[in-house]
């Protein structure tokens, strides 16, 4: 635009090195100004708050389910064992209620109180209070109860540690600064598909195998002993974990599915969505799916679905939006799947 002016109000060629620098300095002070203007979007602290939230229950949600899934089978696995498969006896019973006079519900909250104890103890033999030594009658494994029940919990512990690790720093490196910010979107995509995140994945997948093997040896046991009709209850309420655990595994090791954008742009990581607070329990790749849905209507005349995502003012506007999903129109608009096309053919 400068040389362009500089032509109309005839400016020899003699000056035109002049002009150089000054459009280089133009472009900068520019650059320097829209980076201004999206460093003050929505930095609050109730939007850093917001963030933490989402991140927590959305993107962190099925590892935390697994580790949650995975304790309440062990506990209900442990009490069947100790109270209903021969780990108690009369005898043990005796011995510790007998020299102290102890009541079957003081002696039942202490047995609980053991149950608890058996995945957290790695010493061989464990000596428990009301339970007596820890053998190798649950998991019939060369190693005590104790010790194989602890190793399961502690590696559940560390595969979800380092899950959580991951998706931590990659948040940091992404620069995200708030629950609506295009980073924050493009960050879901690009974790979920790193090789991190697939290595801890198929740590997931493995711990599964291990805890599924466990599960049906202990299975097989009870209908060779024909103690199915007993442990019935039992098992039923171990359905429930397990179906979570697994669920949350197979999440784990099915990603979000990349979009035809170039989500790794700096213009698609400096919009800023508006995001509803009552929406906070959907995840990233749902709400993308929403924005590009409201790009349809918004091309079709629909005009108002678009602007609830992008009102202006401290978020981006409707053309901002536009401007990075002119790709994913492009490619939709190819699709074989009447769902995926646009309402009406970009111009």
């Amino acid at each position: 635009k400068i040389f362009a002016l500089a032509q109309v109000v005839g400016i020899g060629p003699s000056l035109t090195p002049l002009l150089v620098p000054m459009a280089s300095e133009f472009k900068k002070l520019e650059a320097e100004a829209k980076a201004e203007v999206n460093a003050a979007r929505n930095t609050s602290f109730g939007d850093k708050l917001l963030l933490l939230v989402h991140f927590t229950f959305t993107q962190c949600r099925p590892i935390l389910m697994f580790y949650a899934s995975f304790k309440s089978y062990q506990v209900i696995f442990m009490n069947f064992q100790v109270l209903h498969a021969g780990v108690l006896t009369n005898a043990i019973e005796q011995e510790v209620r007998t020299p102290v006079n102890m009541t079957l519900v003081d002696y039942y909250d202490c047995v609980k109180m053991d149950i608890a104890s058996l995945d957290t103890h790695f010493a061989s033999p464990y000596i428990t209070k009301c339970i007596g030594a820890v053998g190798h009658q649950m998991y019939k494994m060369p190693i005590t109860d104790n010790l194989m029940a602890s190793i399961l919990n502690v590696s559940c512990m560390a595969i979800v540690h380092v899950f959580v690790l991951v998706l931590v720093v990659e948040l940091i490196r992404s620069g995200v600064r708030g629950y609506g910010h295009g980073a924050y979107v493009a960050f879901t995509w690009k974790v979920e598909n790193s090789l991190p995140h697939k290595i801890c994945a198929g740590g997931v997948i493995g711990f599964c195998a291990l805890l599924l093997f466990v599960f049906l040896r202990f299975l097989i046991g009870l209908i060779m002993q024909g103690q199915m009709g007993t442990a019935m209850p039992a098992l039923i309420t171990m359905i429930p974990p397990l179906a979570g655990l697994f669920g949350a595994s197979w999440h784990l090791m099915n990603p979000s599915d990349i979009p035809k954008i170039d989500f790794t742009s700096s213009d698609f990581k400096e919009v800023q969505f508006k995001r509803k607070l009552m929406k906070i329990s959907q995840d990233n790749d749902s709400f993308f799916k929403d924005v590009i849905h409201a790009v349809h209507h918004h091309q079709a005349g629909l005009e108002g679905d678009l602007k609830e995502y992008a009102p202006g003012g401290q978020y981006s506007d409707e053309a901002e939006v536009l401007s990075i999903v002119k790709v994913v129109d492009k490619a939709s608009a190819t699709s074989q799947k009447d769902e995926q096309k646009p309402l009406v053919s970009p111009a």
